[in-house]
């Protein structure tokens, strides 16, 4: 299952620009809980690269800790290589915990088991089940500029793939709801910033039609000479205004009332009679 959110990222001004988006809603899905909450799902490692992330915040505050560019300047590449790396340590860390739990567990039935042999071998097909099956919950998007242009990187614990021939992507429960609206206007790495921030904007929207995904909205804007920027209340509220008059309306009384009208009018088929034997 996708983790509970959406993030957005998209390029813009044939290359030159990013925008990127998240919400802020956490899930708890076990317990049937939800909350908005003050961190932010988008965090800049440098002023030209920015992480956005779903699953378990600790995690991804860890893998950001980890990330310690040698320099200001480090290509969106390198730093996705780091985020991947570390995303893939960490979750080593926590298959090994796991196992030692496991373990723990198994010492215990064996003093219990006269069949000690039969016994270890259950428990290596556990832990090796565990192993193979053992999912994180995390993946993350890696955008920035550098000197090769706006770039985009998808990262967890097994890989680390470019997205830059597409010009944008989404990632959480989300996704395809963002991907769908960013097909649909159609964004392109050549539309103009303003007309990108409102793209993402719009997606970030769309993806809301996802019982985890959040009202709260955080949009910023990359660029290769100056910091993160990220939008105010103000700009929010317009792009509300905005987006309520470009959203696709339902249809007119008059326009349903026709399609009713020719749905009735259509000549049902008539059914054919099994052949004869």
């Amino acid at each position: 299952m996708a983790p509970m959110t959406v993030c957005i990222a998209a390029i813009c001004e044939n290359g030159k620009s990013a925008v990127v988006a998240a919400d802020r809603l956490r899930s708890w899905v076990d317990y049937g809980f939800q909350l908005d909450l003050e961190e932010r799902k988008v965090r800049f490692l440098t002023d030209q690269i920015a992480f956005l992330f779903t699953g378990d915040g600790s995690t991804a505050r860890e893998i950001t800790a980890r990330i310690r560019p040698s320099d200001k300047r480090e290509s969106v590449e390198v730093i996705a290589d780091l985020a991947q790396k570390a995303c893939a340590d960490i979750t080593l860390q926590q298959i090994k915990r796991n196992v030692r739990f496991d373990q723990t567990l198994a010492a215990l039935r064996i003093k219990k088991d006269n069949d000690e042999r039969e016994t270890r071998t259950k428990f290596l097909d556990l832990v090796m089940n565990k192993i193979q099956a053992h999912e994180t919950g995390f993946l993350a998007i890696v955008a920035g500029v550098d000197s090769e242009g706006a770039r985009l990187f998808l990262v967890n614990d097994k890989i680390r793939a470019s997205t830059n021939d597409s010009g944008f992507m989404a990632i959480g429960s989300g996704d395809q709801h963002a991907m769908a609206s960013l097909i649909r206007r159609p964004h392109t790495k050549s539309a103009s910033l303003q007309q990108t921030v409102y793209n993402v904007y719009e997606a970030k929207r769309s993806a809301e039609i996802s019982w985890a995904v959040g009202p709260s909205t955080d949009i910023a804007i990359i660029t290769a000479d100056s910091p993160p920027l990220f939008l105010d209340q103000n700009a929010y509220q317009l792009l509300d205004t905005i987006y309520q008059t470009m959203h696709p309306a339902a249809l007119a009384d008059g326009d349903s009332q026709a399609i009713a009208s020719l749905l009735r009018g259509l000549t049902k088929p008539k059914k054919r009679l099994p052949p004869r034997v």
